[in-house]
């Protein structure tokens, strides 16, 4: 891969590059992220996952305190943005831990995670995905 990643808004640039066709964000809050990779890149289908729910000990992640009360919002405001990109985009309402079991073994070409910040969190989002990825995919967050 030639394209340097040096901030997030550079992964379009490593989708395109590696002709990357199929790929999930785990943790989207109020969708930006994703559809940026879906205005400035060539993925074919790119699955938007996040809770959208207050209840940190069972998300296992830590939400802003001005995030609490308004996570009903931050999903509408979601799929507002992500409703122009029609089929590509599929919206996924559940706990990641979830909604993993929707894939298929090495079904994604990349997986972006910035779900929980928490570290038991963090870890089982890393333990439970990377199987979800293809050989030679593209894990980060």
């Amino acid at each position: 891969m030639n394209t340097r990643i040096t901030k997030r808004t550079d992964f379009d640039q490593a989708i395109n590059e590696l002709c990357l066709k199929k790929g999930a964000e785990i943790g989207v809050h109020k969708g930006g992220f994703s559809e940026h990779i879906l205005a400035n890149s060539n993925i074919e289908k790119m699955y938007s996952i996040d809770a959208w729910m207050e209840d940190q000990n069972t998300t296992k992640a830590v939400r802003k305190h001005c995030d609490r009360g308004k996570m009903e919002g931050c999903y509408q405001e979601t799929l507002s943005k992500l409703s122009k990109f029609g089929n590509r985009s599929v919206v996924i309402r559940d706990l990641s831990e979830n909604a993993v079991k929707q894939f298929e073994k090495e079904s994604l070409d990349f997986i972006y995670l910035d779900a929980s910040h928490l570290f038991s969190g963090f870890a089982i989002d890393l333990i439970k995905k990377k199987k979800k990825l293809r050989w030679g995919g593209l894990f980060a967050g």
